[in-house]
């Protein structure tokens, strides 16, 4: 490589390891205006597209990558990874072989194909994966975290506590290992240190959140001040959990203003009136908002919820609309029986496949139960609708706006008598009005932590029962479960 593109491509590097991903793609594109065949110029700008989640263009790169140069092992690694991303799982196998094939020992290889057999719930040969690759690459950090994490999944808690200590201690800057530690400890209910490690989510690559940035000081929970932002952070139900440690503050002499998502407003207005709540749009962009100090709404948690003896008992601390509830409740009332809402699946990018469970495994918890379901899945299909009629299980749909008006939906939660649901967003509004329910959550993997269980109820939502998986993508166990409550309370 002549030294002028040496240099591009270094300084590139230079960008990327520092997240300045535009600058870096200023610099490879240079880069290819003077070397057109430059593959790993092509390779690096996969790379940054795959960072920024744009798995179409990170392919397209990087198969200008391979033509170039179609037996780089690298090349063929990376193209696995973006595959595994878009769960093309036989073609990401075939990349990640291709690769061995020519290097049996590349380390990182050997890692991804692990997380493709993580994704695949092969555990036990995703475990494998991560021990080759370690044995290749004794500190090969991305390994060691992921085999951590699969330790959980196969139950095996104390080894995998002693990797992400280790790591901690060996690479102390390494925050995608204490980000995940702090979610092992937040999950095993360590709450105190758990909290503190959870700080560092800010600076791991896996957590995708925008952050406010803001030079005015990280409010401890420590004396007044004339004005506290409280701003929001992940997705619609993390901010209705994290929501419940607002009553902790209501009658506080402390100004408080809570930015939240424009759809959650209503609600969270009416229901803590002495607190002045906006659309968090307005804080991402200019405002006149005035305030002394700022602290974002998961970080509540060390302050407030530093024990399992931090947590109310009180049931409810949202309050549904009086008047839309009545009147879905009269339209509901046509009939006598119990009215259950029901919500199966999730649209989590991410862990949605994990969290959701098969419409036909769901329905077996209303076996033997007189029950009458109203829909509040908000993207219930054709193919979905048409399943219920064949199996002549009678669903009531309500021309309500499931996923925008969020509102009317609190509304007809609380007009049903309970609620079932898997651990979506529905969840969350159900235990937030102390409506009665149940949740439906898997064992590890896609498991969000703070659906603790306490003999099987909810730490965080008193009125919801929690049923968990006994081993990962197997819902046997949680939906006997869930049927043995309904017949329990309500046959």
């Amino acid at each position: 490589m002549k030294p002028k593109s040496l240099f591009l491509l270094q300084k590139s590097i230079e960008f990327i390891l520092s997240n300045n991903y535009d600058s870096a793609e200023i610099y490879l594109n240079q880069l290819l205006k003077i070397d057109s065949k430059n593959s790993e110029a092509y390779r690096y700008l996969g790379i940054i597209s795959a960072f920024k989640r744009d798995y179409s263009s990170s392919l397209n790169h990087l198969n200008k990558a391979l033509k170039i140069s179609p037996k780089s092992y690298f090349v063929l690694t990376n193209i696995g990874s973006v595959l595994t991303k878009q769960r093309k799982f036989k073609e990401a196998l075939d990349c990640f072989e291709k690769a061995l094939n020519i290097n049996s020992k590349y380390h990182e290889a050997l890692s991804n194909k692990g997380l493709l057999n993580f994704e695949r719930r092969n555990y036990k040969e995703a475990l494998s994966d991560y021990n080759s690759a370690i044995k290749q690459e004794q500190n090969f950090m991305p390994a060691w975290l992921n085999k951590a994490n699969v330790l959980v999944v196969l139950k095996r808690p104390q080894e995998a506590e002693e990797i992400y200590q280790s790591l901690i201690n060996k690479f102390p800057t390494y925050f995608d290992a204490r980000y995940n530690y702090s979610l092992f400890l937040l999950n095993e209910k360590k709450l105190s240190i758990g909290w503190i490690e959870y700080e560092n989510r800010w600076l791991s690559s896996e957590f995708n959140c925008n952050f406010l940035g803001s030079n005015i000081k990280l409010w401890d929970g420590k004396g007044d001040t004339n004005g506290l932002l409280i701003w929001p952070e992940q997705g619609v139900g993390d901010q209705i959990l994290y929501g419940s440690m607002l009553s902790n503050l209501e009658n506080s002499s402390i100004t408080v203003t809570v930015a939240l998502e424009k759809k959650l407003l209503p609600i969270f207005s009416r229901s803590f009136p002495k607190i002045n709540f906006i659309d968090k749009e307005k804080i991402f962009t200019k405002t006149d908002i005035k305030y002394e100090k700022q602290i974002p709404i998961a970080s509540l948690g060390k302050i407030f919820r530093n024990s399992i003896d931090s947590f109310p008992s009180t049931k409810k601390y949202l309050i549904d609309g009086v008047a839309k509830t009545k009147k879905i409740k009269n339209q509901l009332n046509k009939s006598k029986k119990l009215k259950c809402g029901i919500s199966w699946k999730s649209s989590n990018p991410y862990v949605g496949d994990e969290k959701s469970i098969p419409l036909e495994i769901f329905l077996s918890i209303f076996d033997g139960v007189e029950i009458e379901l109203i829909n509040l899945q908000h993207d219930i299909n054709d193919d979905e609708k048409e399943f219920f009629r064949k199996k002549n299980v009678s669903l009531i749909v309500l021309n309500v706006d499931l996923y925008n008006d969020l509102d009317e939906t609190l509304s007809l939660i609380e007009a049903c008598d309970l609620v079932i649901s898997s651990s979506n967003t529905i969840a969350h509004m159900a235990g937030s009005i102390g409506k009665l329910g149940a949740v439906i959550i898997p064992f590890a993997s896609g498991r969000f932590w703070y659906w603790h269980e306490i003999k099987n109820t909810s730490l965080w939502y008193p009125s919801i029962s929690v049923f968990k998986q006994n081993d990962q993508g197997d819902w046997s166990f949680p939906i006997q479960r869930a049927n043995e409550f309904l017949r329990a309370n309500f046959e």
